[in-house]
């Protein structure tokens, strides 16, 4: 079933007033007695990608002293064609005459902005100003706004349902290829339909609006071409700097109908359905609600890659077989990494790690899980971890949902883990050579920035089997693709090696 059918069907453009920058923060002599001080004399947003509204800011008009202040005329200084928007005292437009502030007395001026597009691939920059008239006395407060032009991608199938609204990628001749030269931005969900490959280039931004995620259908392709030092990265378009990290900006929750049922299914920001392909090589993927999904039937070989600050699950396979080495999945506000109803996973030298901050965490960093239905379903599972690290804040960090028939096939190999203590590990088929709740515990450099780097000296350090490293496809340096881990002494577990 395809998911068409689940779903049912640097330069400046600056405005300037003559007279107005020179007087932003004086304060003058109303007619009626007092002065006007502001907040602040400049307002900015952060980037903001063309076509779209920004957030809502705000700055105060006080009246310090001590008797009434009468504002003859407060305005937007590119009045009805800027590209701000005013609410001054809970009253929408660009101007209102004859304002009294009383003494002590203050107002509120909010601001958005909605950049309109300049045909250029670098951040540019607008701007203007509030004035206020008083007399004979004029004072200002600065706007300025960063805009990005952007390609977007916005839904063109919309359903009565309360299913999604979504768009498929147009594919000539079997392929698309997403460049560098400006941020991709995606609305609603963007379909990557069977027999289409989507390539995003080394460098590329894919930025996702609230419940927007990217599916890739049965028999599509996706290829990620990060390179070192030019990952590839899927985030929010949110882009203020205290949302740098916030969970929870794109991906979405939804209605499936199947035969005429219906049901619900989360699906995070990028879904891989039903017998879809992937490689993803040196990417970041955060913020969202659900990082990676894989589902059954589906192929996914990660690599180099870092997914965190998801508030679900950062990496999720569902059935699906997936083969992946020096990633970092981190951070999640329920499993780093589920794999659930069986499938075939094998990873070397990853870090999967959980210090979440969002509140009391009450589930383990890994889930293996091989059935459904309370056991009525089973699946084969193999799971291989090897020269890797498996840890967080919790004291059982390893979650075995299981039952024995079909055996499931795992393998914690060479690598560190934190697990219910009482939890039996002498078993050499399962268990082999590994580093069970060290003491003292494991230490990243921070986990709060995501940094998942060792951090200074560490039972980590050098416990890595080389033959595991060197096994194909050799893996011959770190996440950050500059360390070496085959020169010298045996390589370190996880997703970095460390540096001297």
């Amino acid at each position: 079933m395809s998911v068409k059918r689940a779903f049912a069907v640097a330069t400046l453009a600056i405005i300037v007033f003559a007279g107005i920058f020179s007087s932003c923060k004086k304060e003058i002599d109303n007619p009626e007695g007092g002065v006007l001080v502001f907040s602040t004399d400049t307002v900015q947003f952060d980037t903001v990608f063309t076509t779209m509204g920004s957030t809502t800011k705000a700055f105060k008009v006080y009246n310090p002293g001590d008797k009434k202040i009468k504002i003859d005329d407060i305005r937007l200084a590119g009045g009805t064609a800027s590209q701000f928007r005013l609410n001054i005292d809970g009253t929408p437009g660009t101007q209102v005459t004859d304002v009294e502030l009383e003494a002590g007395d203050s107002i509120f001026i909010f601001v958005e902005v909605t950049v309109d597009p300049q045909s250029l691939n670098t951040p540019f920059v607008i701007a203007d100003s509030v004035m206020f008239t008083s007399g004979t006395s004029v004072q200002s407060v600065m706007l300025v706004a960063w805009g990005q032009d952007a390609y977007f991608y916005s839904p063109t199938t919309f359903s009565d349902e309360g299913l999604p609204a979504f768009s498929v990628l147009e594919c000539t001749g079997g392929g698309v290829t997403w460049t560098n030269d400006k941020p991709h931005v995606i609305f609603g969900s963007l379909l990557v339909g069977a027999g289409c490959t989507l390539t995003i280039e080394a460098g590329c931004e894919v930025r996702f609006y609230k419940n927007s995620n990217l599916v890739i259908d049965e028999g599509a392709t996706l290829i990620v071409n990060g390179l070192p030092d030019q990952k590839v990265l899927f985030a929010g378009t949110r882009l203020e700097d205290y949302l740098e990290d916030a969970p929870g900006q794109w991906g979405t929750y939804i209605q499936i109908i199947d035969n005429g049922q219906v049901f619900r299914s989360t699906i995070g920001g990028i879904w891989l359905y039903n017998n879809s392909n992937a490689t993803i090589n040196h990417a970041i993927i955060k913020n969202a609600y659900r990082g990676v999904q894989a589902n059954p039937g589906s192929t996914l070989t990660l690599t180099n890659t870092e997914i965190y600050n998801n508030n679900d699950i950062g990496l999720l396979g569902v059935g699906a077989t997936i083969d992946g080495y020096n990633n970092v999945v981190a951070n999640a506000g329920g499993y780093s990494v589920a794999l659930a109803n069986g499938g075939n996973y094998n990873f070397r030298h990853c870090t999967f790690a959980n210090y979440w901050g969002g509140g009391v965490r009450q589930t383990p960093t890994l889930l293996l899980n091989n059935y459904t239905d309370e056991g009525a379903t089973t699946f084969p599972l193999t799971a291989r971890f090897r020269n890797s690290i498996i840890y967080g804040n919790i004291d059982n960090e390893i979650g075995f949902d299981l039952v024995q028939s079909p055996l499931p096939t795992l393998l914690f190999e060479k690598s560190l883990i934190k697990i219910d203590p009482d939890f039996d590990t002498n078993i050499p088929s399962v268990f082999t050579n590994i580093i069970k709740n060290p003491f003292p515990a494991l230490d990243f450099k921070s986990t709060f920035d995501n940094d998942y780097r060792l951090d200074t000296l560490t039972v980590a350090q050098d416990a890595g089997d080389i033959n595991i490293t060197n096994a194909a496809p050799l893996i011959s340096t770190d996440n950050t693709g500059t360390v070496n881990r085959v020169i010298g002494d045996d390589p370190d577990m996880g997703a970095f090696e460390r540096e001297y």
